[in-house]
């Protein structure tokens, strides 16, 4: 108990010493963020901007140059967009234009009846494939590698009648949770520029809350849709396994090596809880997730946890997520009338070991492979030498990573037995929730840090990347502005396949939290 107790207090101090720091590096730099768009086009939701079509008061080509132009105003400041689709997009939105001019009413609502996305944009992250466009996944030496085809997520939404405006920016490899890379340099905040807006989905977070887009694409083996939503006022969706087909992914490893292909999921992130639905798409998704079931409220049980019980390595939430998750569960008691009750696992302190265990493939090709596009494997030493001095084609964290992978694999041993807790936990939490609970948990420890404040905080990944771990769908869903104007955040989880009780649930806190900017 007294070690606990020593290990706790290093780590208490460890966190507020982290935090301490970046401020003070951070604190020459005056505050900048990113104005919000004037265009009132640019902040509405693409199912209110659908009724503007069907009263024929937009036109696709109008709405499409009114995102370009935003696009270049703020990229310059957030650089969100690693490739830009523009003239690809203005052709389609000039087509989808002459296609509606030569419908009738009745033939306008049997269109929009059919493909519920018409004329919408949307942008996807720097790891889907896009037919013509690069995708490198951060890795400069992709950057003049075309796609042939789309990835079934994209080629489904351009069949839903949305146009692809742009690919947005990632991390190397995916795997961090700053988007930076030396193919295309840093994502910023659009709230303070001097902030991350997390990774590994950062550029479409980025983009879509300084209004660059109506809806994006993403994925999460880790928390990488969920953790840009909370850093940037949106709703990012980890839909329930199997629901999303995973082809057109990079890296492709990513999907099938071992367990790494059921933690795998691609999802959307929308500024409106109204877009999520039609953003993950076809009539398949609707029917296995019973998405047009109504839900009856009163029925659900709702838990929360407001931390991860004895885990000292990761970070306990701040004083704004604490308060957030106690607003939103009161928001609940109002509206239903009734109390959430307190839970926690055992299991939950090995909770950022579970998901180091459960992303080692050991089958799989190794990042220091990754890192070499599949063409051997990186050299790691000379390569680290080089990035140290700024020569090197690969970030430094990315080096790193793969280094501590080579230097220190997790022995078998340790591995089974972190996967058997996993499974342990798993199973009470699917006993717990059955088929009307719904737990709610802080967003993440804080909201938006400094640049390179999670290099230092690698284990607060667990608060997205545990739920991944244990398969079952997550919502990130927005509930205001911590005191320094920065968006807050909670978790929403359930059972598989019961995504509907987290859109219920989230519709009940949008409404008492209102819309985020």
């Amino acid at each position: 108990m007294c070690y606990h107790r020593i290990l706790w207090l290093l780590a208490f101090f460890y966190f507020r010493l982290v935090a301490f720091c970046f401020f003070l590096l951070n604190w020459p730099r005056r505050k900048r963020s990113v104005s919000v768009a004037s265009d009132p086009r640019l902040l509405k939701s693409a199912v209110r901007l659908r009724a503007e079509f069907l009263a024929r008061k937009l036109r696709c080509s109008e709405l499409v140059s009114a995102f370009i132009g935003r696009i270049l105003e703020v990229d310059p400041e957030i650089n969100a967009v690693a490739v830009e689709n523009f003239a690809e997009a203005m052709r389609v939105a000039e087509e989808h234009d002459r296609l509606l001019n030569s419908l009738d009413d009745e033939g306008l609502k049997k269109l929009f009846a059919e493909r519920p996305l018409f004329g919408i944009p949307f942008t996807s992250k720097d790891s889907i494939a896009v037919e013509g466009l690069p995708i490198t996944v951060g890795i400069p030496s992709r950057l003049k590698k075309k796609c042939t085809r789309d990835a079934t997520v994209i080629q489904r939404m351009k069949e839903a009648g949305a146009i692809h405006l742009a690919v947005t920016n990632v991390p190397e490899l995916l795997l961090f949770m700053e988007t930076a890379n030396n193919a295309y340099g840093r994502t910023r905040s659009p709230f303070d520029l001097r902030r991350s807006p997390g990774g590994s989905s950062g550029g479409e977070g980025a983009l879509l809350a300084a209004g660059g887009a109506v809806c994006g694409l993403g994925s999460d083996i880790g928390g990488s849709v969920r953790r840009p939503a909370i850093f940037n006022g949106l709703f990012g969706w980890r839909p329930s396994n199997g629901i999303v087909p995973p082809d057109g992914h990079l890296p492709e490893t990513f999907n099938d090596a071992g367990d790494r292909s059921q933690l795998f999921v691609m999802g959307p992130i929308c500024r409106f809880l109204e877009d999520l639905v039609p953003a993950l798409s076809p009539e398949k998704s609707r029917t296995l997730l019973r998405l047009d079931e109504q839900v009856d409220l009163s029925s659900l049980d709702f838990f929360y946890l407001e931390n991860f019980g004895g885990a000292t390595v990761i970070e306990p939430p701040d004083a704004a997520m604490r308060a957030s998750l106690q607003k939103a569960l009161r928001a609940l008691e109002e509206r239903i009338g009734k109390k959430a009750t307190r839970i926690a696992f055992a299991d939950l302190e090995a909770a950022f070991g579970i998901c180091l265990a459960s992303l080692a493939a050991p089958e799989g090709p190794s990042f220091a492979e990754h890192l070499a596009d599949g063409e051997g494997s990186v050299d790691l030493w000379p390569e680290i030498a080089k990035g140290l001095l700024g020569l090197s084609e690969h970030t430094l964290p990315a080096l790193l990573q793969a280094l501590l992978e080579k230097t220190f694999p997790m022995s078998p041993q340790r591995r089974a037995e972190l996967l058997s807790r996993r499974e342990r936990l798993r199973g009470e939490l699917l006993a717990l929730l059955g088929e009307r609970g719904v737990l709610l948990l802080p967003g993440f420890a804080h909201s938006a840090r400094f640049h390179g404040h999670s290099y230092l905080t690698l284990p607060n990944v667990a608060y997205t990347a545990i739920w991944n771990a244990l398969r079952v769908p997550t919502l990130a869903c927005p509930t205001g502005r911590s005191p320094e104007g920065l968006p807050t955040a909670v978790q929403l989880v359930a059972a598989p396949f019961a995504d509907r009780l987290l859109l219920a649930t989230a519709r009940i806190l949008t409404d008492h939290f209102g819309a985020t900017e």
